[in-house]
């Protein structure tokens, strides 16, 4: 009887692994988007003025 156990126990883990493959997919770029429009919004701009005249002379 263990080894009947032992052999649907594979077969659950297998299935469960297969169901999360998609979202394992989908999560591993979702989070290397929202890191990286995270870190552009929240490191400053090199170059602040773009180019354009400051006010002082």
């Amino acid at each position: 009887m263990a080894d009947r156990d032992y052999h649907w126990a594979d077969h659950v883990r297998m299935a469960a692994v297969f169901a999360l493959l998609p979202a394992m997919v989908f999560v591993g770029p979702l989070a290397a988007i929202l890191g990286l429009a995270v870190g552009l919004f929240l490191c400053p701009d090199g170059d602040s003025n773009d180019g354009a005249l400051s006010g002082t002379a």
